[in-house]
């Protein structure tokens, strides 16, 4: 039995797939294309997956067993999956909709948009830190950076400060009334 070393390309392989699959030499390129994204052993799992091999089978030509070979192949098809329908239909990740689900704010774009930008969305949030705020600044299509970061938190400071400083205006309203 042979099993594959990541860093050799089997030139075999795309022989098989030439001849075996019946694929056009234009398809076999394009796929070939896709798959050297993956890596060599990745793009070998998965193409034997495709072909019909269980996990187990996979796992033995690539030398690791058949729970590895799944996950391996499930990383390649997420991957591959990404790169059909591409960027633009990348949805949030399940960080930022658990986020946003658990301080019940739709996950439209819009929604997310209006309330990273009216400060309702902001660092100090519980479970909403700087990879899920680029995440859904991504998502909404607002450019994410420092400054951005900057005027959130300064929002959320101003917020915390407004009831202690409501109250010190009433101390001092009190104090005005005592006669001296």
């Amino acid at each position: 039995m042979t099993t594959w070393k990541q860093d050799n390309e089997p030139s075999w392989f795309w022989e098989w797939m030439e001849d075996d699959t019946g694929k056009t030499p234009d398809e076999v390129i394009r796929m070939k294309t896709e798959l050297d994204l993956l890596g060599s052993r990745t793009s070998l799992a998965v193409t034997l997956r495709r072909g019909g091999m269980t996990y187990r089978e996979v796992g033995e030509k690539i030398g690791v067993g058949g729970k590895r070979a799944s996950q391996i192949v499930a990383r390649g098809e997420r991957i591959l999956g990404l790169i059909e329908r591409g960027v633009e239909e990348v949805e949030l990740n399940c960080r930022a909709a658990n986020c946003l689900s658990y301080h019940g704010i739709n996950s439209s774009r819009k929604s997310v948009k209006e309330a990273i930008e009216s400060g309702v969305l902001n660092l100090q949030l519980r479970n909403y830190g700087r990879k899920t705020h680029k995440i859904c600044c991504e998502y909404a299509g607002i450019p994410h950076h420092v400054e951005y970061e900057r005027i959130n938190r300064l929002r959320a400071e101003i917020k915390r400060l407004e009831k202690p400083i409501e109250e010190l205006g009433k101390v001092i309203k009190r104090l005005q009334e005592v006669p001296a």
